[in-house]
């Protein structure tokens, strides 16, 4: 058991120099977040996004779900020593299984003080030459609204419709929670005190509890 430990330690220390002098990856960025996680699990929380090099050491009992906001990976993580990384997790003394989910990869990845400040980086130009800032494949997407917020506002940029206001909960607002479903192929605006996001429902995008990165709107 002590040598385990051992090895993982090493393991852990080797992986994070190597990320931290990692020409492709920055040590600020907000590369993975927190999708689900056993009980016995308190290092981190439901939802709580993650940075390049960040290191986690579960028990073996214990399991982690990670979405990988570029990759549009989803890992499973049971046990072990967790090293984040740009695209996916280094793990050592642990089981691993990873599948790629429908996400608009890039677009989804915030650095920490982007986190603070909400929005997104890639912007591309839609009908009327609005810039839309995401694209989100469900209907019943899940915002993760950052800093001081009460409501969150959500209104139709290319159909004439009321706006819908909706309370935020513990930074977040989850449509399919509420039995609110979006149109597909929509274009909306979401407003959350001073932050705001521009975002496309994908012409195909289905309804219902989906992967978390297919849902997710940072905000």
């Amino acid at each position: 058991m002590l040598r385990r430990r051992i090895t993982q330690l090493c393991f852990i220390n080797l992986v994070a120099a190597f990320v931290m002098h990692s020409g492709g990856a920055r040590a600020d960025a907000l590369s993975a977040i927190v999708e689900d996680a056993s009980p016995g699990v308190s290092s981190v929380g439901l939802f709580e996004y993650l940075s390049v090099g960040t290191q986690l050491t579960l028990a073996d009992e214990d399991w982690l779900v990670l979405g990988y906001l570029r990759s549009c990976k989803q890992e499973h993580i049971t046990g072990g020593a967790i090293t984040i990384g740009e695209n996916e997790s280094a793990v050592s003394g642990g089981e691993v299984t990873r599948r790629n989910v429908e996400c608009d990869g890039g677009s989804l990845q915030l650095n920490a003080d982007q986190s603070d400040r909400a929005g997104v980086a890639v912007m591309r130009k839609s009908a009327g030459e609005i810039e839309v800032e995401l694209t989100v494949h469900s209907l019943t997407p899940l915002f993760r609204i950052n800093g001081a917020a009460d409501t969150l506002s959500l209104v139709s940029l290319d159909r004439p419709q009321g706006e819908q206001n909706f309370k935020i909960e513990a930074s977040l607002v989850d449509l399919a929670a509420r039995g609110v479903k979006l149109r597909k192929g929509g274009l909306y605006r979401a407003r959350a005190a001073e932050h705001e996001i521009v975002f496309r429902v994908d012409k195909f995008a289905r309804p219902g509890v989906t992967a978390l990165l297919s849902r997710l709107i940072p905000l």
